[in-house]
């Protein structure tokens, strides 16, 4: 996500047209996934990448072509044959990716969407039409999954309407899909992780800071204004003073939210952990020994008595993957890669454990 917000600011700041590539589709090993960009610019910069740089200097030549023409191309790197180079790339991932390079600008219609998802948090979805023709033909969607723009075709629209109707932790990025002979490429532009930290504690300053790094969207909540403030956070999209009782109507935590509780004082860390439950949070953490979440979640029962075993499974306690995490650096990796696993629908353990693909 923080790849896509460079891009898009990157064309905002662009004196004239750029050119954009984006992997469509991939068969076989790749190390980036269909719906990667790449953004490469009049004087040969960019931003982004398509490949673990094994293919961005032939882009970089092609992109010099279509900024000329204006005419889109679809190309594809095929490296599943017995020779690990193609096109003197040094490339060995045994994969075929397909691209697509078009010409843009500020005023993409395109990019909007995405806009839109990153700085406005309104979720939408584009299926592009891939050739032939010397144009780019596109249908676009609004967050329910209903055409607002472009023609379709009725498996098409069908497909967005599911797209749109899964679950966060299983949604798909992107997808090819066949209606009739046309090959369409469906992207879903999701607004990116929010990440609600409550206490701002000196160990809430890293987990900000790596959540930031990856491009989620992050507030910090305190009572205490010598700690949530501008200095202490700097990255931060919100800060609020408040409360513990007030959060709740200072904020509003949705599917996409990751909540986590950390302010070290049981009597809020209680009044937060009960709101968090009370809403649409995606994902809480409480940081803090198991025994003392259950004595919070016990406050809260109304019979005065309830272990984590009973309670809901988007609460994670103690929060964070087991890495072994012993300071305020180290525990906030541990609480950032869970959540990312638990959006994900990943257990957390070990790439070499997995039976099968690494990519769904």
């Amino acid at each position: 996500m923080k790849e896509l917000r460079e891009i898009l600011s990157g064309i905002d700041e662009s004196e004239g047209p750029a050119a954009l590539a984006t992997v469509v589709d991939v068969q076989g090993s790749s190390y980036r996934l269909p719906g990667a960009k790449m953004l490469v610019f009049g004087d040969g910069s960019f931003v982004g990448t398509v490949s673990g740089g094994c293919v961005e200097a032939d882009v970089l030549e092609r992109a010099k072509r279509v900024l000329d023409t204006g005419a889109p191309e679809i190309f594809h790197y095929d490296t599943t044959g017995d020779e690990s180079s193609v096109f003197s790339l040094n490339m060995g991932c045994k994969g075929v990716v397909r691209i697509l390079l078009e010409r843009v600008d500020s005023g993409s219609e395109y990019l909007g969407v995405f806009r839109k998802s990153v700085f406005d948090g309104i979720r939408g979805f584009v299926a592009t039409k891939l050739g032939p023709g010397p144009q780019i033909e596109r249908s676009y969607f609004d967050s329910e999954g209903r055409l607002t723009g472009g023609g379709g075709t009725d498996e098409v629209n069908g497909f967005v309407g599911s797209m749109a109707a899964e679950d966060h932790a299983a949604r798909r990025p992107a997808a090819i899909i066949l209606s009739g002979n046309e090959e369409y490429f469906v992207e879903c532009a999701s607004p990116p992780m929010h990440l609600l930290i409550l206490g701002a504690g000196a160990d809430a300053i890293p987990l900000a800071d790596i959540a930031y790094r990856l491009g989620w969207r992050v507030t910090v909540a305190d009572h205490r204004p010598a700690y949530a403030n501008r200095d202490r956070f700097p990255y931060a999209d919100g800060i609020i003073v408040c409360r513990p009782e007030e959060m709740a109507g200072k904020t509003r935590p949705g599917r996409e939210t990751a909540a986590v509780v950390m302010s070290h004082n049981f009597e809020h860390d209680t009044v937060y952990l009960k709101a968090l439950l009370d809403s649409d949070a995606g994902y809480i953490g409480a940081l803090g020994p198991r025994v003392r979440t259950e004595e919070m979640l016990a406050k809260i029962s109304d019979t005065g008595g309830c272990s984590l075993e009973d309670a809901p499974d988007r609460l994670h306690a103690p929060v964070g993957l087991d890495i072994g995490g012993a300071d305020p650096e180290t525990i906030a990796v541990s609480i950032v890669a869970e959540i990312q696993a638990a959006f994900k629908g990943r257990k957390g353990g070990f790439l070499k454990k997995r039976e099968g693909r690494i990519y769904d």
